[in-house]
C-alpha cells in the first residue's frame, strides 16, 4: 500500500517539475520577445559603448563639472541650490 502513495507521490513532483520547466521556458521567450520588440537590448549595447566611450576621454569629469556649472550657476558645487531659482 506504501508504495502506491509513493509513486503518485513521485508523479505529482515530475508534473510540478515539468510544469515548472515549461513556465520557466515561456517566461524566457515572452522576456526575449519584449526585448526584442521593444529593442531594450539594443539601447543597451549603445549605452555601454557610450559609457566605455566617455570613460576614455581625459579629464572628462571636470569638463564635464565646469560645464554644467556654467548652464547652471544656481547649483553649488555640492549639488545643492544656492539660492531659489527665479
Amino acid at each position: 500500500m506504501h508504495s502506491g502513495g509513493a509513486k503518485k507521490g513521485k508523479q505529482k513532483m515530475a508534473y510540478a517539475l515539468v510544469v515548472l520547466a515549461i513556465l520557466i521556458l515561456v517566461f524566457l521567450i515572452c522576456r526575449e520577445l519584449i526585448c526584442w520588440y521593444w529593442k531594450i537590448n539594443e539601447m543597451v549595447s549603445l549605452l555601454t559603448d557610450i559609457r566605455d566611450l566617455l570613460r576614455s576621454l581625459p579629464g572628462i569629469h571636470e569638463v564635464l563639472a565646469a560645464d554644467f556649472q556654467r548652464g547652471h550657476p544656481e547649483v553649488s558645487p555640492a549639488g545643492r541650490l544656492s539660492s531659489p531659482p527665479g
